[in-house]
């Protein structure tokens, strides 16, 4: 059993060669037991993405915690407690509970040419 506890940040997932797309995660004590992200930061190309819990900056410009947004690019769209973001340039999908719970999703071009935490994505069970 390992324990990890403390504020840490790690790639979560981003293209392995060719610097389009990275995934950040940070986290932070949020209580005596446990860890909590404190924020997912991306990079989609030119847009730069910080989120924490509900608050979400694109490019330096904060977004209502209710709205929804797109510059062509990206998407991001609030549904519940969930957030939303769709890169339509590079294939990622995240879904996030603006907490504890992370869901990436990529597209299938990038088979192959992943890294982070989430792994390869090449099948090879000894790497994924």
């Amino acid at each position: 059993q390992y324990n990890f506890e403390g504020g840490c940040a790690y790639r979560l997932a981003g293209s392995a060669t060719s610097g389009v797309w990275s995934i950040v995660l940070s986290h932070e004590n949020c209580d005596d037991f446990a860890t909590c992200v404190k924020s997912l930061d991306m990079i989609f190309g030119t847009d730069n993405i910080q989120t924490s819990g509900a608050s979400v900056i694109i490019n330096g410009n904060a977004i209502a915690d209710t709205d929804s947004f797109t510059n062509g690019q990206i998407t991001i769209e609030r549904m519940g407690e969930y957030t939303f973001l769709t890169s339509k340039t590079t294939g990622v999908k995240v879904k996030w509970d603006q907490a504890t719970v992370i869901y990436v999703t990529v597209d299938a071009t990038w088979f192959g040419n992943t890294n982070g935490l989430c792994a390869n994505v090449n099948n090879d069970p000894g790497d994924d």
